[in-house]
């Protein structure tokens, strides 16, 4: 061949030979003989079946000979290429089958006795045609626009990877997907989008699957990607390596299936059933435990400012067990769904951290460095006791892993940032520490109720008390850790519009609050002898009584300013006694007093909730804020 006349954008010939090397299928250059003068790479690779490997008969099954001689003949004859459907002007094409293969090949004029043929092979169960099935009698071409129809709504994602070109080709619903603007490789989508607690698995399937390279599918695999706003989707990655034509494993082909939703329903399914489960078992001994730690705690403290000097630390060291117990009642109740926060209000997320911050570091060493950056003054609607508490365990949390592993240069970073996802507007709370991390076994029990990695420490309930706290404020927590590297949970919450400065009235009433009446309604008579003590201890005027029945006379003969209900009174509900109070005595305050949970419905009918266990001195303050 020659280079005359070449003009700028046309080929040389060496630049012919690659691309015809890299062509899909089978070229070959013929005389009027069908003799071979040329043959690509591809082609120089398929085994001949006659002794005659010079003649293009040679790759070819025999019952195509005949049709052959006939559409080379006529194509010398004319001088000119037929043009044949579904392939392009100047060329021929003839399908062939054999016992395997579908064979597809072209002929194409190329001078007076020069013939071109190209030849792809492929499995005849590869190219089976695509059924569409109708109850009516559609057209194909109908029928295929509700197959795509149905694939768009289908929300799937199509991909496709030439291992050899390194092209990707991915079809619009991958790129709503991921949120990308061009097809990625495989590689580039598993280093650009993967979870990092996905990236290493996802490698290893990749590294295993180019290794073997064998036609078939590719195991499916559900993972995480991360999208350019920052949400992270769940898909079910499926594929299978495909072959070129001539049966040779080249391409990576599949789909992925956004299973986001499903994966976010059967995650809150998981934890509601687990959550009902351990709601039951803490319903059944909430009530009894916190009665009885609602005798021994005021006891306690009463006892330890009485108690000679050499006994004093003996009491204060019971008295700080009945405060653990209690709190962990109050975490089972917590992660049982049984547990009140308090009311709501719109709080900068800001100040909620700075005070955990604060708690963090007067009880953690100097050596350890506390970090805060905050860059949103976002406010939240939340119980700020509840989301406090969640920050300063996390807090702690870090703190007991750095202080275990003895991390040199230990620190805790927390960030605090406004975010969008989905049109909504989130404040996002990161809190990082560079200590040892966690085992991907451990991080996927790490919210899971009386787990626990610090032996000695703990109930093995915080972590899964703030995930009950955080989602009962509509929001998610989440955790990445690599080991050796350090741990990072991240929290996010829903904002909320900020708040209007309150008014103040110069004319609210004062009265002598020290003075108040209570009364106090329990079946249970130590509580009741208990808690009128405390309470004349802290300056208030009280009275109990144990037995319903002696409600009546007792309202009609009395005055109270406060009432404290215990909830449940044997075969007696305090909200049955509710309507009694209001006819009886309608300028008292009328609160629960009660170691159970409290649905919204019931606290409509009452002035407030009081949980016990409670010590003397914040009951005491309680009812005073309430008067």
């Amino acid at each position: 061949m020659s280079n005359r006349g070449q003009t700028q954008g046309s080929l040389s010939c060496d630049e012919m030979q690659k691309l015809l090397n890299r062509s899909q299928g089978e070229v070959y250059v013929t005389d009027e003989s069908l003799t071979i003068i040329y043959k690509n790479e591809e082609a120089g690779s398929v085994a001949h079946q006659s002794s005659r490997p010079g003649f293009l008969y040679a790759f070819l099954p025999s019952n195509v000979h005949k049709q052959l001689d006939s559409a080379s003949q006529k194509l010398l004859a004319t001088s000119q290429s037929q043009s044949f459907s579904n392939f392009t002007p100047s060329e021929t094409a003839i399908q062939a089958q054999d016992s395997s293969q579908k064979i597809e090949i072209r002929l194409t004029h190329l001078s007076p006795n020069r013939i071109g043929w190209h030849i792809t092979r492929s499995s005849k169960k590869s190219l089976q045609p695509l059924q569409i099935h109708s109850s009516s009698k559609d057209d194909w071409t109908h029928g295929s626009a509700l197959f795509l129809e149905a694939m768009q709504s289908s929300k799937i994602g199509l991909w496709r990877w030439d291992t050899l070109t390194n092209q990707a080709h991915w079809n619009e619903q991958a790129l709503k997907i991921t949120g990308q603007d061009v097809a990625l490789t495989l590689p580039q989508c598993i280093e650009l989008l993967s979870h990092p607690d996905d990236r290493e698995k996802m490698r290893s399937l990749l590294k295993v699957t180019q290794k073997t390279m064998r036609l078939g599918p590719i195991p499916p695999s559900v993972s995480r990607l991360i999208c350019p706003d920052g949400s992270i989707r769940w898909v079910l990655l499926t594929g299978a390596i495909t072959p070129n034509s001539q049966g040779r494993p080249r391409y990576m082909t599949g789909a992925f299936l956004d299973v986001t939703q499903m994966h976010e329903a059967a995650e809150s399914d998981k934890i509601a059933d687990d959550q009902e489960k351990l709601g039951r078992f803490t319903a059944g001994i909430a009530h009894n435990f916190n009665n009885m730690l609602m005798i021994i705690e005021p006891c306690l403290e009463e006892l330890e400012e009485v108690v000679p000097e050499s006994h004093r630390e003996m009491v204060h060291d019971a008295t700080e067990a009945g405060v653990r117990s209690s709190e962990l009642i109050r975490e089972l109740m917590t992660v049982g769904g049984q547990k009140n926060h308090g009311p709501r209000q719109a709080v900068a997320l800001k100040n909620i951290c700075e005070q955990a911050m604060r708690s963090c570091r007067s009880r953690s060493p100097q050596a350890l460095r506390l970090q805060f950056h905050p860059d949103s003054t976002s406010h939240v609607q939340c119980a700020p006791g509840a989301i406090e508490h969640v920050l300063t365990h996390l807090l702690l949390n870090a703190r007991d892993a750095l202080v275990q592993a003895h991390t040199p240069d230990a620190q805790v970073t927390t960030t605090l940032k406004d975010i969008e996802k989905k049109g909504q507007s989130w404040v996002e709370i990161t809190i990082s520490d560079n200590g040892p991390g966690m085992s991907d076994a451990i991080k996927a029990r790490i919210f899971d109720p009386f787990f626990s990695t610090h032996v000695g420490l703990g109930s093995g309930l915080g972590l899964a008390t703030s995930q009950a706290i955080v989602r009962e404020h509509g929001g998610k927590i989440a955790c990445r850790s690599i080991e050796g590297k350090g741990t990072t949970f991240s929290l996010q919450l829903p904002t909320a519009p900020e708040p209007h400065a309150p008014k103040t009235e110069s004319n609210m009433k004062t009265s002598e609050k020290s003075a108040a009446r209570v009364l106090v309604v329990d079946d249970e008579e130590a509580i009741c002898r208990v808690v009128t003590r405390t309470l004349e201890r802290n300056g208030f005027e009280a009275h109990s009584i144990s037995d319903p029945e002696e409600l009546a006379s007792t309202l009609a003969s009395r005055t109270f300013d406060i009432v404290l209900l215990d909830r449940s009174m044997g075969t007696t509900q305090g909200s049955a006694l509710v309507p009694l109070f209001r006819q009886m005595a309608p300028e008292a305050k009328i609160l629960f007093f009660t170691g159970e949970f409290v649905d919204a419905a019931e606290v409509a009918k009452v002035d407030g909730v009081v949980q016990k266990p409670i010590n003397g001195k914040m009951l005491a303050e309680t009812l005073r804020k309430v008067l």
